[in-house]
């Protein structure tokens, strides 16, 4: 056994706890602000989108306008928060708690149509700008945008009124917003965290066999398959556990009751997961960048960091607001 783990460089071991590291700083950070929820994760949404579409721009390099960073950003954050614009415009006033304007997923046709119109304008106007790379934008746009919408939406589900507990008397912002209503959402984390955890350590000590070189040549059919079982290990655990303890992660849907459901969303997300990777990694390769962005040691830019979740949260999403609003448990 000893001889078929991979001995480490002093670069690896470096690297390895830079990540462990700013993965547990990241964690105290962003954790609280996902348990408190309402307007504390809404403007950690508003943060991380703002980063994250800058991040979609700037990986070109090219030094392309300024009105780009702004048309990008704004298409962005417009497709992020498609709900509230659409409760604006229908003229009715906003709920003080902010998780009652996303019962349901929504991206707006207009905005995709107007964002592109605009984007296409630029690449008259700047001789940098080339098509391929607005097509590219656009779409990595609109993917982030509803990955991120999405993570707000498994957020705030369990708190709308088929899912809450009674709000009778309550006094306080977040009294019937609180940790039992993040598990949702934390199941889906687990899962795509679990991807990639175990895909880079049992990659890391085992990995012989590269699963894609041409577009991430550090990944390894080892990991690919550990980073599956150890994502599909512990989301799976998770729900269950959870739900035999009478506090299941979304009742009437991913329960004890319904556990086919947990198994199946448990195997569907490392899937996705590792396909948003190497989404993202495809691009990476083709501007010839190494990382998004810088902000995390160890783990690049916010799009290097949440490349598998939005992707994640995005298919698991799509299933539950069907099962959801077509009442199919």
């Amino acid at each position: 056994m000893a001889n078929n783990i991979n001995k480490l460089s002093e670069k690896t071991k470096v690297s390895l706890r830079t990540r462990v590291i700013a993965g547990l700083v990241a964690a105290v950070v962003i954790f609280p602000l996902l348990i408190l929820g309402d307007w504390f994760i809404f403007g950690l949404g508003i943060l991380v989108s703002f980063l994250a579409f800058f991040e979609i721009v700037d990986c070109a390099k090219k030094g392309y306008s300024k009105w780009l960073y702004v048309i990008t950003i704004f298409l962005g954050i417009a497709l992020l928060y498609g709900p509230i614009i659409k409760t604006l415009l229908a003229g009715e006033d906003l709920s003080p708690h902010i998780y009652m304007e996303f019962p349901t997923l929504y991206l707006s046709i207009a905005i995709i149509f107007i964002g592109a119109c605009l984007l296409f304008m630029l690449v008259i106007f700047d001789k940098s700008f080339e098509i391929k790379d607005a097509c590219i934008i656009l779409a990595l746009v609109i993917i982030v945008a509803f990955g991120l919408q999405s993570m707000l939406y498994l957020r705030y589900l369990p708190c709308q009124d088929r899912y809450a507990p009674d709000r009778t008397g309550a006094s306080f912002i977040n009294s019937y917003d609180n940790f039992a209503s993040t598990t949702l959402l934390f199941y889906v984390l687990i899962g795509t965290f679990g991807t990639d955890i175990g895909a880079y350590f049992i990659g890391v000590f085992f990995g012989k066999h590269k699963l894609n070189e041409r577009i991430s040549p550090n990944k390894t059919v080892e990991g690919f398959f550990g980073g599956i079982f150890t994502s599909i290990i512990f989301s799976a655990a998770f729900a269950y556990i959870l739900s035999a303890c009478n506090a299941p992660i979304l009742k009437g849907v991913l329960d004890l009751n319904h556990w086919y459901n947990i198994l199946v969303i448990s195997l569907f997300i490392p899937f996705v997961a590792t396909l948003g990777d190497f989404v993202f990694s495809s691009v990476k390769r083709y501007y010839g960048i190494k990382d998004f962005g810088y902000i995390m040691p160890g783990h690049g830019g916010v799009l290097d960091r949440i490349d598998s979740v939005i992707f994640a949260t995005g298919a698991v999403s799509i299933i539950i607001s069907i099962v959801v609003n077509a009442n199919i448990i």
